[in-house]
Order: C-alpha cells, then sequence, then structure tokens
C-alpha cells in the first residue's frame, strides 16, 4: 500500500519560527522516514528560518507563501490529509473554511489559547464550524480542549484529542541535584512577553522584604519583545544583584544542572515544554494555575501552584517552595518520574501514528 501525502499549514505569521512549531515540524520529518509524501507551506521571510531550511534538505516540500492569501498548496491535490498548525485558539480559521468547502480532509493542531482573547463574531462563528468539519481537533493540553470549546459555543468538542509536544532534555532519567550551597536558584525559561509569560510578577515578588533579606537568584531565560522593558524592571526595583536575563540558550539540560527549580508566572499557555523539561530533569515546578500548567504537576509533591498569576498568588506559591527548601531533591525526583509516565519518549512519533490514523 503507498504511503500517503499530507501536508502540513502554518498559520504563525507574527515571526518566522516559534516553540508551537517544533511538533508539527519533527512529525513530518517522521512521516518522510515512514515513506509519506510531505509538504509544507509557512509564510515567506527575508532570509528563511534555519528549521525551515533543514525540513527542505530532509525532503518536505516547501511552500513560502506571501501573506496576502492562504497560498497554493493549500488546495494543491494528490494531498490525503492536511493538517492545520495555529499557535493560538483561532489563527489558522481561514484555512479551515477553505479546506471544509473544498471537502478537503483535515485536522487542526493548537498550542495556545487564552480566555483574555475571544475571536471576532464572524470568525467565531467560522472557528466553530472548522472544528466541527475537522477530522480531529489535536491540543497540548485538556484546559486549551475546554477553552476551545468554549470559545466555539460548544459544550463539548467531539473530536477533541490530547497531543504532547516535543521537548529537549532526555526522557530516560533526572539530572544530579546541583550544588547545596545556600542560594536558592531558580529558572523562568520562556519568551520575554510579559502580556503572556508574566515574568513582572516574578519580580514583583522578589523585590518584597522577605525576599530581599534570602539567598534567591532568577534567571530569565529566553528573548522577545519585552527585554529592554524587563532590564528597565530590574533597575527600577533594584534586582540587579539576583535578577539575570540570559538570553537564549540551546542547551536546556544545562540550565537544571545550574538551577534548582522553574518559576513560571504565565498569563496564557497551551501545556509549556519548559515544564516538561525541567520535571524530567528532576526540578520542581511553580506556576500559575492557567491553561494546561497544573496538568503534570501535583501541588505539594511535584511543584507548587499558584491559583492566579497575581503577584500574591505567585508569593504564596514561591513561600511554599521556600518553607520546602530540604525536600526539593525528592520533590525532583517525583516530578520526573511523574513526567515520563504522562509524556512520551518521541511525541513526534506518536502524533505520526495519530495522523495517520486520520487519513481517509
Amino acid at each position: 500500500m503507498k504511503a500517503p501525502a499530507i501536508r502540513f499549514i502554518s498559520a504563525l505569521s507574527a515571526a518566522p519560527w516559534g516553540a508551537a512549531e517544533t511538533l508539527w515540524a519533527d512529525t513530518a520529518l517522521r512521516l518522510i522516514a515512514r515513506g509519506c509524501r510531505v509538504a509544507a507551506s509557512v509564510r515567506a521571510w527575508p532570509q528563511r528560518p534555519g528549521p525551515v531550511a533543514e525540513l527542505a534538505s530532509k525532503g518536505v516540500e516547501i511552500e513560502e507563501r506571501s501573506d496576502e492569501g492562504p497560498g497554493l498548496l493549500a488546495t494543491a491535490p494528490g494531498f490525503c490529509l492536511t493538517v492545520l498548525q495555529q499557535p493560538d485558539m483561532f489563527a489558522a480559521t481561514p484555512w479551515m473554511t477553505l479546506c471544509r468547502q473544498a471537502g478537503q480532509a483535515y485536522v487542526t493542531l493548537t498550542h495556545y489559547g487564552a480566555i483574555h482573547e475571544w475571536p471576532p463574531g464572524d470568525t467565531a462563528l467560522a472557528l466553530r464550524a472548522g472544528f466541527l468539519g475537522a477530522r480531529a481537533n489535536y491540543f497540548v493540553s485538556n484546559a486549551s480542549i475546554a477553552l476551545a470549546a468554549r470559545q466555539s459555543a460548544l459544550r463539548v468538542l467531539p473530536r477533541a484529542q490530547l497531543v504532547r509536544a516535543p521537548f529537549k532534555v532526555p526522557h530516560g532519567g533526572e539530572r544530579p541535584w546541583p550544588g547545596r550551597d545556600t542560594a536558592l536558584r531558580l529558572a523562568c525559561v520562556g519568551r520575554l512577553d510579559l502580556e503572556d509569560k508574566g515574568q513582572d510578577a516574578l519580580l514583583h515578588v522578589l523585590a518584597r522584604p522577605p525576599w530581599r533579606k534570602r539567598p534567591v537568584t532568577l534567571s530569565l531565560i529566553g528573548d522577545g519583545p519585552h527585554r529592554a522593558l524587563l532590564q528597565a524592571m530590574i533597575r527600577e526595583l533594584a534586582l540587579e544583584d539576583r535578577v539575570t536575563l540570559t538570553g537564549p540558550v540551546r542547551d536546556i539540560q544545562a540550565v537544571w544542572d545550574r538551577h534548582h527549580a522553574l518559576a513560571l508566572a504565565s498569563r496564557a499557555e497551551g501545556l509549556p515544554a519548559v515544564i516538561v523539561e525541567a520535571m524530567l530533569c528532576g526540578r520542581p515546578c511553580v506556576v500559575s494555575d492557567v491553561a494546561g500548567n497544573r496538568e503534570l504537576l501535583d501541588d505539594g509533591v511535584t511543584g507548587f501552584i499558584a491559583r492566579t498569576p497575581g503577584d500574591d498568588d505567585m508569593a504564596g506559591a514561591l513561600e511554599r517552595l521556600w518553607a520546602a527548601r530540604a525536600r526539593l531533591p525528592a520533590m525532583g525526583a517525583a516530578a520526573a518520574a511523574a513526567a515520563r509516565a504522562a509524556v512520551p519518549p518521541d511525541p513526534a512519533s506518536v502524533f505520526a501514528d495519530m495522523l495517520l490514523a486520520a487519513c481517509p
């Protein structure tokens, strides 16, 4: 039997590449390895992003479309399934409508949602029809599934399925615990985007009187539109001696060789890979109860969950972390075991199986 032809349409338009693109890109390569014909449509940029160039070098047919239309690949014949990748809850809605009206088999893949971001009225109705017309709707967290149903005016999404995103650390075992000196070293790994990631809440907690007297450091790892604003905030709050902006880091495992816990004050998410990575490396997490942040964690056992990303709730969760300093190595070991139980070693291979099963 001839292997099917599958195309991916990425609706990402705000940046050349993002963390949410990793699952479809890795899955495309798994399908190539199984003999499938694979194509992908991405937005054109003045310089081709490195991951797109790698996909092309390994056999994925690449369309770099202008931002003025859906591109030609979306309606090209010869494909049995179209995978519509959207970085947020409704970016791929125009392609859903196009596929649905053309009678094409398609699935959706959604990484992120925010309760405060709702589609305009016409888009909302098209999103509802688009989700219902798909052969499957894939999401990275159960909370995102519930939000998608709500924003589509549905009680449930009948064909919603959970998928896991790839991660950049070994699956098999946690890292040794960092040196047992007196300092507690926290890391916040993520895009420097205060609207979604909420790093400002962490800074304002560390600026409170109890924390100024404690040996605690925070590394903000990543880059993004609010880097300069965060630098100004660090200076304004007089946190230069304990908060560091490291920039992007390729070796995530090395981050956890130096840090004791992940601190994440997200205001909007799907389920961040950084939580999975920290847990697999044997590090407890302090997270806001937003989207899928809590779904792998057991509060007080593998991490601490703040009710909201607000300053007071994050301060309470971090206070519990501080009080549990002696238990953190054991919590980290429990976190690693929980992550290995919940996340497969190769999520892209699992997703490839799901796409092949979804083909007509």
